[in-house]
């Protein structure tokens, strides 16, 4: 029983990891309905860890795969002849029997590889929509559209049940924290922002809202919170009190709403970064006194009508791309260009707090450190952030330490590090 509490342990803290807020509470919910439902019925188990432990349908979306890594169906690989898989899997799907057998056989005859196994060899060798022909039983119309619908789904299903058996065997292999880390999807604002494709950052879009919300409300406590103690108004307002400090006088706290200027990398690097990133600092907008854009490829123009009113649709590096304002040197990333063109522009002042987007890949030309100094001392704070791993600074054409040496360079490669970027630093 120990080493089933253990395993609960690990599974909550993957969870956790790939986004998942699984608090203590969770995790002793989640250990009552262990101890309540019992490990013989599986599919039991899932349910109740999953009502203890998930919150929304994007989160049980991460919690299936990893539940079936540290609790698998089975153990090690048994041995099956060479048969005609896609024949039984349009009878299976014809009868509508169960497929969890047949997808541990298709990965059993087509997915070794070397030492390992693979889900999409499995898939491409099998190809199973090929099996949906066969399993049609209707006559035409809407009654065999409709079937049609319900098989793809079946099949939708297969190639899921396919890829967990790959990934439990693998993990027998290299070991379950191993496979989770690398082989199980984060939540949306867990994945790394340079990886994710237009689906993607589409469905992170929708997750702007309830995030900015989240954020404003935080940022109003900050700006209405109390100051410091107030020494010697409360020790005056206790001569009433014989002295006595009953009621402490707080000092009140100064609001400073900053004129935000923001540079933004738009090329086809990091242009999805910067595109979310100011997507939030425009629902953020009234918490700063002004808000201002300069967007780059090779050179530098302001776009703040752009970012703060509804004129973009679709993406904005191919728009960037089109602008002559923004290309002037070319359709690769500047930053020795667009560092002048940002210390020529107006509003830089004492009480301006600078943002600068981008992954500091110059396509080596020079990195103009004198002019970004020169900034750094005129306006009020300055910080860099950048979406690529730390790892990979100074590779390559990126100068990121150079930068980093004059202006606070932060890594922030997902919604969430730039959640906490706003909420801590701005």
């Amino acid at each position: 029983m120990a080493e089933v509490a253990d395993r609960l342990v690990l599974f909550t803290h993957a969870l956790r990891e790939h986004g998942v807020p699984v608090g203590t509470s969770e995790g002793i919910d989640a250990a009552l309905a262990a101890q309540t439902l019992g490990f013989a019925d599986r599919d039991r188990l899932r349910a109740g860890l999953a009502s203890a432990l998930t919150g929304s349908p994007a989160e049980r979306a991460i919690f299936d795969p990893l539940f079936d890594l540290y609790f698998p169906l089975a153990v090690g690989v048994r041995a099956v002849e060479d048969r005609d898989l896609l024949a039984e899997l349009s009878t299976a799907l014809a009868q509508n029997d169960s497929l969890d057998q047949l997808a541990v056989d298709a990965v059993t005859q087509h997915g070794r590889v070397g030492s390992g196994w693979s889900a999409q060899q499995t898939l491409q060798q099998l190809r199973p929509e090929r099996a949906i022909a066969g399993a049609v039983k209707g006559d035409g119309g809407f009654s065999q559209a409709y079937e049609r619908d319900e098989l793809r789904a079946r099949v939708g299903r297969f190639r899921e049940l396919v890829e967990a058996e790959a990934r439990r065997r693998n993990a027998e292999i290299r070991g379950v924290e191993q496979i989770s880390r690398y082989a199980v999807d984060k939540t949306l604002l867990e994945r790394d922002l340079l990886g994710l494709g237009p689906g993607d950052l589409a469905a992170l879009k929708a997750e702007l809202v309830p995030l900015a919300k989240k954020l404003a409300a935080r940022l109003r406590a900050r700006e209405t919170a109390r100051g410091p103690i107030d020494v010697r108004r409360t020790m005056r307002s206790s001569m009433s009190t014989g002295g006595v400090p009953m009621d402490p006088v707080y000092r009140k706290r100064s609001k400073h709403r900053p004129d935000l200027v923001v540079l933004a990398d738009l090329s086809g690097s990091v242009g999805g970064f910067s595109m979310f990133t100011l997507l939030l600092l425009k629902a953020l907008h009234s918490h700063f006194r002004r808000l201002r854009v300069l967007g780059f490829v090779s050179s530098a123009a302001d776009i703040t009508d752009l970012i703060t009113g509804d004129l973009l649709s679709g993406s904005l590096t191919y728009w960037a791309l089109e602008r002559p304002e923004l290309t002037r040197r070319g359709r690769s990333s500047n930053y020795e260009q667009s560092l002048r063109d940002l210390a020529a522009a107006d509003g830089l002042t004492s009480r301006t707090t600078l943002l600068i987007l981008g992954d500091a890949r110059s396509n080596h030309a020079r990195p103009d450190l004198d002019t970004l100094e020169t900034i750094r001392r005129t306006v009020r704070r300055v910080y860099w952030l950048n979406p690529e791993a730390r790892s990979r600074w100074d590779t390559g054409d990126s100068v990121a330490s150079a930068y980093g040496q004059i202006v606070p360079m932060h890594e922030v490669r997902t919604a969430a590090g730039l959640r906490h970027f706003v909420e801590r630093v701005l």
